[in-house]
């Protein structure tokens, strides 16, 4: 064989090879560049997935929050439970899209009603890409506004003040706009502040409440003045060392749970506050009473505790002030810290009021506003 055969054997037989090896490479990198490309259609389709959960969940938060917010007396609790089925009706069950949807609610100043629902939507082929999350979280709110309500106060029934404590106390009450609460006021009404009880002995026979706006909530405030209920003159005085103390009170026309937000500290001769932290030392206590009955002492056959058991900790009533019911106030006139020389009894000041009563509105301008 002659070198020229040789060399075009040789070289034949490298095109051949080098052929054979390109295709295994186009396999191989085929196979490789197959990975992102599936992956990036898989984003494609959970992206459109997302986008179509969070469109159902806002279409379904608006009308769950519209109906919560046109309803005299609707079911909170039941209205969300339906929405809820209603999502995983669809997106549940044998699909596994979504495993759970979680909601929270509340009502703000009486006339504010905000839901928000959350859900993750399961990822489908994109879950092949590097770090790719296997579930995309959604998110919705709905705020709906509605006219504030309208509530029918009325004055304690039971006003009850210690007149054996050396200091000063009086009950006043004002109106408050919880929509405020971050105004320089903080949303206290005072140029309705109205005194209607102390334990000095001064006639309160004839006051009346003042008149609150639609959404205002009738609040009470505590005035505290240190070793001066046997001396008038320093009632009022701003020099003499007193405390203010404030309920800020807000109920939910729906539920009717009533909050009592008590703050307050000691007030300076300028009128600037120095707070004290009532959330370890709290002032008041509240009670629910079903009956008249009820808002007695125990050893009157009621449920209220009895005078002087001190060392207690107080209740926080939690549920309905609906109509017919009552609330009970009662009240430690020093805070119970180290410092405060009180008892823990509350049972310095009493008071019981009957629960307002919400005034029914034919137009209630219902809207969107997010």
């Amino acid at each position: 064989m002659g070198l020229c055969e040789t060399i075009r054997r040789s070289g034949a037989l490298g095109a051949h090879r080098f052929r054979r090896d390109r295709s295994g490479n186009v396999a191989v990198l085929f196979g490789l560049s197959l990975v992102p490309l599936v992956g990036l259609a898989g984003v494609a389709v959970d992206y459109s997935r997302a986008t179509e959960l969070r469109t159902f969940l806002h279409r379904e938060t608006d009308a769950t929050a519209l109906a919560i917010a046109s309803s005299d007396s609707p079911n909170e609790a039941l209205s969300i439970a339906a929405f809820k089925a209603r999502v995983t009706t669809r997106y549940g069950g044998a699909s596994g899209l979504i495993s759970q949807v979680g909601t929270a609610d509340q009502w703000t100043a009486g006339s504010i009603y905000t839901l928000t629902a959350n859900a993750s939507i399961a990822t489908t082929l994109s879950v092949v890409l590097p770090g790719y999350p296997r579930t995309i979280p959604v998110s919705v709110t709905t705020a709906v506004k509605r006219k504030p309500p309208v509530w029918a106060w009325s004055l304690p029934t039971v006003r009850d003040m210690s007149y054996e404590a050396g200091d000063y106390n009086r009950i006043s009450v004002y109106c408050y706009d919880e929509s405020k609460k971050n105004q320089s006021n903080k949303g206290r009404m005072l140029n309705t502040l109205t005194a209607i009880s102390d334990n000095g002995g001064t006639d309160y026979s004839k006051a009346k409440l003042p008149v609150c706006a639609d959404g205002e909530t009738l609040s009470y405030q505590l005035r505290n003045v240190r070793n001066a209920r046997t001396t008038p003159a320093n009632w009022d005085k701003p020099s003499a060392e007193h405390y203010l103390y404030y309920t800020d009170t807000t109920i939910e026309p729906n539920s009717r749970k009533m909050t009592n937000t008590v703050t307050g500290g000691r007030e300076s001769a300028n009128g600037t506050m120095t707070m004290t932290d009532l959330s370890s030392a709290p002032i008041l206590e509240t009670i629910i009473c079903t009956t008249d009955v009820d808002c007695k002492s125990r050893n009157q056959g009621g449920i209220l505790p009895n005078n002087n058991e001190t060392g207690r900790t107080p209740k926080t009533a939690t549920g309905a002030c609906a109509d017919g019911k009552s609330m009970y106030y009662g009240w430690e006139d020093r805070p119970p810290t180290p410092s405060g020389g009180s008892d823990r009894d509350y049972d310095d000041i009493r008071i019981v009021v009957s629960c307002p009563t919400l005034q029914r509105i034919a137009d209630k301008e219902i809207r969107i506003i997010r």
